[in-house]
């Protein structure tokens, strides 16, 4: 027997597991004021997150607001061109 304990793996972080299953091969560099910068860290420490891990996400689920707004918009538009085609039939 050992004369220690056998010791659990440690749970990875997610942003390492993403990481890892899709390697990001671009870089981005952003630009903050001081008083942004600031307002940035505080946010990430908060929710226990690295920065870019915090700006990567919030930048992701401002894309996905963007796009999701744009195809509802293009739905709506859509769906009143097939009435307005329906009646002049």
């Amino acid at each position: 027997m050992l004369p220690f304990a056998v010791m659990a793996k440690t749970v990875t972080s997610t942003a390492r597991r993403r990481s890892r299953l899709s390697p990001s091969k671009k870089a981005t560099l952003v630009y903050f004021t001081e008083q942004e910068r600031q307002l940035v860290d505080q946010a990430a420490r908060l929710e226990r997150r690295s920065i870019s891990s915090f700006i990567a996400n919030i930048v992701i689920e401002a894309a996905d607001d963007i796009l999701t707004r744009r195809n509802q918009r293009n739905k709506q538009r859509d769906s009143a061109a097939s009435r307005r085609s329906n009646l002049s039939r």
